[in-house]
């Protein structure tokens, strides 16, 4: 999404390195969101949850406690996702 407004520039990506060149060209002048899913043939907009053909990541963004170590809350909070990941998405 541009920073000064207007459509989003969108874009659905097979190659990666094509996916690397645009990611350069919008870096830095857009806002860039993205998706780890895979989305049905021709979805070239922000996906809905109908979008969505198959999980293969999930992504999430977890803060550590304020004023605590940061390396103590790194461990619990990977501690913590681990517990709960499907034996299928461990690497």
């Amino acid at each position: 999404m541009s920073q000064t407004g207007g459509r989003p520039a969108q874009e659905t990506f097979t190659d990666e390195a094509q996916c690397r060149s645009w990611i350069g060209e919008y870096l830095g002048r857009w806002n860039i969101y993205f998706t780890v899913n895979r989305t049905k043939e021709g979805v070239n907009k922000k996906p809905k949850k109908i979008d969505i053909q198959a999980m293969r990541a999930l992504h999430v963004d977890v803060d550590p406690r304020a004023g605590e170590d940061i390396e103590e809350e790194r461990t619990a909070i990977l501690s913590g996702l681990r517990a709960f990941m499907l034996a299928s998405v461990q690497n």
